[in-house]
C-alpha cells in the first residue's frame, strides 16, 4: 500500500527526468523510504544537542511538536529530501534536492544550527 501523496511525488519525479543527472536525483528520491522528520519544514526543526555512542556522533533534533529524535549521517530531514552529510557539535550539515525555476532538480547545501536555549 502506497499513500496517495507518495504516489504523486514519485510520478512527478519520474516525469521530469530528461537526462542522466536528473535521473540520478529521481533514483535517490524514489529509492529511500521517507523518514519521520521529512514531514517537517527544515526551519521548524531544532538541533538541541549531540550524543556520542561507540565513537559515533548522533544529532538530537526536536520537532515543532516537542518530540525529540536522534539522527545520524545518512538520515533525511525536511521536505526537500535533505540528506545528512555531517554532524558536528554545533550543527548538522545536509544536502537538499530542490526544483529550480525550470523544474529541474538541483542540489543545495543547508544546515541546522544548534538552537539557543529557550
Amino acid at each position: 500500500f502506497t499513500p496517495f501523496m507518495a504516489q504523486e511525488e514519485k510520478q512527478e519525479a519520474v516525469s521530469n527526468a530528461p537526462d542522466a543527472e536528473q535521473q540520478a536525483y529521481n533514483d535517490e528520491i524514489l529509492a529511500h523510504n521517507r523518514e519521520e522528520l521529512e514531514s517537517f519544514e527544515l526551519d521548524s526543526l531544532r538541533m538541541v544537542g549531540t550524543l556520542t555512542n561507540d565513537d559515533e556522533l548522533w544529532g538530537i533534533v526536536r520537532d515543532n511538536g516537542g518530540t525529540v529524535h536522534r539522527v545520524q549521517v545518512g538520515n533525511y530531514l525536511g521536505r526537500n529530501y535533505g540528506k545528512i552529510l555531517n554532524i558536528q557539535d554545533d550543527r548538522i550539515e545536509l544536502r537538499e534536492i530542490v526544483k529550480d525555476d525550470e523544474g529541474r532538480w538541483e542540489e543545495r547545501d543547508a544546515s541546522l544550527a544548534l538552537a539557543e536555549e529557550e
